[in-house]
C-alpha cells in the first residue's frame, strides 16, 4: 500500500470514515489522527469509535487534547497539544489564522506524549492545508517512526507556495475526488445555492 500521500475529499464526503478504513487496513499501532480543534477532536473520536473494531468488538480511541490525556493504540490528538508537548507555545505567531483557538490541556507527563509522537507507526493529519505552519512542521518532524503518514482535506493547498511545505510532510496527492463527481455518483446531495444581497 501507499506509504504516504495527500487525500483530497470534499466537505461532507466522510474523511474521518476514510481515515478509519485506512487505520483498520494498515493494522499498525500506535496510530495518531491529528486534528486542529477540540470540536474536531471529539467528533473524530466518536466517528472512529463507531467504525473501528478489534475482532468484531468496538474499541476505545485515545484522546490527547480537550482536557484529556488518555493514550491508546489508536489516538486522536490536537495539533495544539502536540505542539505544547514539544515545548512550543500556541501564541499569535503560531496560530493557523486569527480564529484558531489553543487547546490548554494540562500535560502532566510530557514524556508519555513525546513517546507517542516518536513511536507512532502511522499518522493521518486532518485539515492538511494548515500543515505549512511552523508549528505543524515541528509536529511532522517529531514523527520519527511514522512509516505511514497521510494528510487529508477538502482544500489541501490555500496559497501559492503551500504545496512544497505540505508535500514535504506527506508527499504528493494520491486521491482527488470533487464534490461534482460525488454528487453525480449519489454520495453527496446536490446543493441548492441562493445568493442573498446584503
Amino acid at each position: 500500500s501507499q506509504q504516504r500521500g495527500i487525500i483530497q475529499l470534499p466537505t461532507g464526503s466522510g474523511k474521518t470514515a476514510v481515515a478509519a478504513g485506512i487505520i483498520q487496513k494498515l493494522k499498525v499501532k500506535p496510530f495518531i489522527f491529528f486534528v486542529t480543534s477540540i470540536d474536531l477532536l471529539l467528533q473524530a473520536k466518536e466517528t472512529l469509535e463507531d467504525i473501528l473494531r478489534d475482532n468484531g468488538e468496538p474499541i476505545v480511541v485515545g484522546q490527547i487534547g480537550g482536557g484529556v490525556i488518555d493514550i491508546r493504540d489508536i489516538n486522536v490528538m490536537t495539533v495544539q497539544t502536540a505542539v505544547r508537548s514539544l515545548g512550543e507555545e500556541w501564541d499569535k505567531d503560531h496560530k493557523f489564522d486569527s480564529d484558531d483557538q489553543d487547546d490548554l490541556t494540562p500535560i502532566q507527563n510530557k514524556i508519555d506524549v513525546l513517546n507517542l509522537l516518536k513511536n507512532a507507526k502511522g499518522s493521518i493529519c486532518d485539515e492538511v492545508q494548515h500543515w505549512k505552519a511552523e508549528t505543524c512542521q515541528l509536529v511532522a518532524r517529531s514523527l520519527d517512526n511514522s512509516y505511514y503518514t497521510y494528510g487529508c482535506s477538502a482544500t489541501p493547498y490555500r496559497d501559492e507556495g503551500d504545496d512544497m511545505m505540505i508535500q514535504g510532510c506527506f508527499g504528493k496527492k494520491i486521491v482527488e475526488l470533487s464534490a461534482s463527481q460525488l454528487i453525480r455518483e449519489n454520495w453527496l446531495i446536490r446543493p441548492s445555492i441562493k445568493i442573498v444581497h446584503v
